[in-house]
C-alpha cells in the first residue's frame, strides 16, 4: 500500500485538484434551490366581505436560479399586539383593471408556471378560510323560533 501511494498518492491528488472546481459548480447547479421573489406594488387592501377577512395584494414575482411551479400562495400574518398568526390562503386573481368590485371579474386561483426569464404581475385576494369556518355555523343555525 505504501509502494502504491508513493507511486500514484502525487497523480491522484493533482487530479482531484483539478477536478474539485468543475465537481462544486455540477453539485451547486444540481442542489441549487429555488426561489421566487415577490416585488410588490400598491397598497395592501385589507377588507371583509362574504368570503370573509381579506387581503388583496398586488406586484410582480420572479423566479431565480430556475423555474418554478407555484401551486398554491400562503400568507402569514401575526398580529404584533398579542402575537396571534392568521394564514390567509390565495382565493381570488382579480384583473389588473379599475372598476367597481361588483362589476369586477375574478378568476378562480389555479397554480401557474413561473420561468425564469418571464416574470408574472399578479394581483390576489387572499382569504383566511379557518375565520370563514368558525363563522359558519353561526350563519347558518336557524334564528330561534323559525323552524
Amino acid at each position: 500500500m505504501i509502494d502504491f501511494l508513493k507511486n500514484w498518492g502525487t497523480l491522484i491528488i493533482a487530479a482531484l485538484a483539478l477536478i474539485q472546481p468543475w465537481l462544486l459548480t455540477f453539485l451547486k447547479d444540481i442542489f441549487k434551490r429555488q426561489i421566487v421573489e415577490a416585488y410588490e406594488a400598491g397598497a395592501m387592501e385589507i377588507g371583509f366581505s362574504n368570503f370573509g377577512p381579506t387581503i388583496g395584494l398586488q406586484g410582480t414575482v420572479r423566479a431565480l436560479h430556475q423555474d418554478a411551479f407555484i401551486h398554491n400562495i400562503t400568507l402569514k400574518i401575526v398580529r404584533e399586539k398579542d402575537r396571534s398568526e392568521h394564514i390567509y390562503q390565495w382565493g381570488l386573481f382579480r384583473p389588473p383593471a379599475i372598476a367597481s368590485y361588483q362589476q369586477m371579474p375574478m378568476e378562480i386561483c389555479s397554480s401557474f408556471l413561473l420561468t425564469e426569464r418571464s416574470p408574472r404581475r399578479l394581483n390576489i385576494l387572499f382569504l383566511e378560510q379557518s375565520a370563514v369556518n368558525d363563522m359558519r355555523p353561526k350563519l347558518e343555525k336557524p334564528a330561534a323560533g323559525m323552524d
